[in-house]
C-alpha cells in the first residue's frame, strides 16, 4: 500500500467520522436497530422505567420473582422435552416388540 492510497483511506476516514453525529458526547444512548414489534418496543421502556424507579430492596425482590419464574418455565420445559423423549423411547420398544414378538414368523424352509 503506498502513502496516496493511505492519505485517501485516512481522508475518507476522516470524512465519515464527521459525518456520523457525536451521540455519546450529547447524553443520548445509541439504540440498536433491531427489528422488534411494535408492542414490545413500547413495552419494554415502561419495564425499565418501573423497574428503575423502584427501591433498591424492592429492585431485588422484583429479579428474584423474574429469577424464580425463568427457572420454572425452564423446567417447564425441560420435563416436556424429557416427556417426548421418553414417549419416542416407549413407542420404540413397543414397536419392536410388536415386529418381532406378536407378528407372525415366515415358515422355515
Amino acid at each position: 500500500m503506498n502513502s496516496q492510497d493511505r492519505s485517501n483511506f485516512q481522508q475518507r476516514l476522516q470524512e465519515l467520522e464527521a459525518q456520523i453525529p457525536n451521540e455519546t458526547t450529547s447524553g443520548q444512548r445509541l439504540e440498536p436497530n433491531l427489528p422488534i414489534n411494535s408492542d414490545a418496543a413500547a413495552t419494554l421502556p415502561q419495564i425499565a422505567n418501573w423497574f428503575y424507579n423502584l427501591p433498591d430492596v424492592l429492585k431485588i425482590v422484583a429479579i428474584a420473582v423474574a429469577a424464580v419464574l425463568s427457572f420454572t418455565l425452564l423446567r417447564t420445559v425441560l420435563q416436556l422435552v424429557f416427556s417426548l423423549i421418553t414417549l419416542a423411547v416407549v413407542g420404540g420398544l413397543v414397536y419392536f416388540a410388536y415386529k418381532f414378538w406378536i407378528t407372525p414368523q415366515p415358515p422355515e424352509s
